[in-house]
């Protein structure tokens, strides 16, 4: 969209992760009103309505976001590597996520991660609503790579 990026998966519609906005550049009142229709439009078979915000966020978006009672939730650390993944040393093996089994450990992850609560807020997840994130990940996973931190054979950590 013109001042924003809209990711749209019908076939999951309560997979946040999947239905979302980010990249939003909007500043002026027509411009955000376009993005809300945007979101209404592509997003309608949902009903979550998800903004992935960051420092460059215009000012006047946020205050939309706040205005129409947006909730904030936690802030979730992301780190963005630039150039190869390398290892330093560590006790881990770190490997793409490749096949079957390998996404198989990454949905036991998942699973864990969401039990546990600390990234989603305490919500409770199904295991079907996991799934839906993992298939989520997987058919994305052409140009989002996945590896999975290895310890003594037993996959321990995930990432992207």
């Amino acid at each position: 969209m013109p001042h924003c990026h809209i990711v749209s998966d019908p076939a999951h519609p309560d997979v946040w992760d999947s239905n979302h906005v980010d990249d939003v550049t909007a500043r002026t009142e027509p411009e955000i009103d376009a993005v809300f229709a945007a979101m209404d439009e592509h997003l309608s078979h949902t009903r979550w309505r998800v903004v992935h915000t960051d420092g460059f966020t215009p000012d006047a978006f946020l205050a939309r976001l706040a205005f129409d009672d947006f909730k904030e939730w936690p802030v979730t650390i992301q780190m963005a590597l630039r150039g190869d993944l390398t290892d330093r040393g560590a006790t881990i093996d770190l490997r793409p996520v490749a096949g079957d089994a390998d996404w198989d450990a990454l949905l036991e992850l998942v699973l864990a991660n969401h039990a546990e609560g600390r990234r989603t807020g305490g919500l409770d997840l199904s295991p079907e609503f996991s799934a839906a994130v993992v298939v989520g990940y997987r058919a994305k996973s052409g140009a989002y790579h996945f590896h999975l931190a290895m310890r003594d054979g037993v996959a321990v950590a995930y990432g992207a």
